[in-house]
């Protein structure tokens, strides 16, 4: 199988080789993937400035049946600019190779060449979190989601931001290579296990650090890290060395949750990792969520209208 990246202007390195490198990883485990670069334009400079230097034009290749093209992504300048106008040309060729019958996808705004391309259209797409509303705009025929990690919907796959072209790349190369191999991928690239793409893209442990307060840092780490030790306020106060008035008062001011409320979110969120492995009981779940039984746990899932399904055999 041949995995096409088509490498844009002012490419985003983190992506391309974050991408690039789990395909390799799969190769070398006898994946028969065969890694093909093409640029859209001659000379290659990345968003950061590194010269790549000359590479083969799209125009020279043909990606057919069971083949893979991965757009890249690019500085968000530059994509979101009058400037980026791709040549009809290139947006024949990425619909001419879905059309053949290979699978497209798009790492973050990668999925604005596929909007130019009119792949998009009637199909659930994704981008990063931050841009989701320009895609919007330019897709206005797409279901665009503004918080998944990944997207397929009829051979077109769509990623969100950063971290997620791990996700995605990941995704496929269980698809062909198999789960196991994923997961031991996975665990080289010190990745914390394979997330799936309905899982959000701005977790309950980031999206309330948006302050500077180290003390308050300090326990949200701690409950990441020992969610399962179910401990009180007054412990959590002591490790901030505040006292548990000032501690819960400031816990609220500067997270806009309160203690209670916070840990709930990141049960939850754990919960519904942990519900995919097939093999935990939910006696098991609710005791990695630092919870007394399955009593508890669904009174919690209960008011986050959350309902935890089985993954399939």
């Amino acid at each position: 199988m041949r995995v096409f990246f088509l490498v844009q202007p002012h490419v985003n390195m983190a992506d391309l080789g974050g991408a690039s490198q789990v395909f390799l990883m799969a190769k070398l485990q006898d994946v028969p993937f065969d890694l093909v670069y093409c640029a859209t334009e001659g000379a290659v400079v990345t968003s950061a400035g590194l010269p790549l230097g000359s590479m083969r034009s799209y125009r020279g290749s043909q990606p057919g049946k069971g083949d893979l093209v991965i757009v890249a992504s690019a500085y968000f300048g530059y994509v979101l600019s009058e400037a980026y106008d791709p040549p009809a040309d290139l947006l024949r060729w990425l619909r001419g190779a879905h059309e053949r019958g290979s699978l497209v996808c798009s790492l973050c705004n990668g999925a604005f060449l596929l909007a130019k391309a009119r792949l998009l259209d009637g199909r659930e797409c994704t981008t990063n979190w931050q841009r989701v509303e320009a895609l919007r705009a330019v897709a206005p025929g797409a279901r665009v989601h503004d918080d998944v990690l990944y997207c397929e919907d009829a051979g077109v796959f769509t990623s969100a931001g950063g971290a997620a072209c791990f996700d995605l790349s990941l995704h496929l190369v269980a698809r062909f290579g198999g789960g196991h191999l994923a997961h031991a991928i996975s665990k080289q690239l010190v990745l914390n296990g394979l997330r799936q793409g309905t899982d959000r893209q701005v977790s309950a442990y980031l999206k309330h650090r948006e302050h500077g307060h180290p003390g308050i840092h300090l326990v949200q780490d701690h409950l990441a890290a020992e969610l399962h030790q179910a401990e009180g306020v007054a412990a959590l106060a002591a490790l901030a060395h505040m006292s548990e008035r000032n501690f819960t008062r400031c816990f609220k001011r500067y997270t806009g949750l309160t203690v209670k409320q916070y840990v709930q979110e990141l049960r939850v969120e754990r919960a519904e990792r942990l519900f995919r492995q097939p093999s935990l009981s939910r006696e098991q779940v609710a005791a990695a969520c630092g919870l007394r039984g399955d009593r508890q746990l669904r009174r919690i899932l209960g008011k986050h209208a959350y309902t935890p399904t089985r993954p399939t055999a």
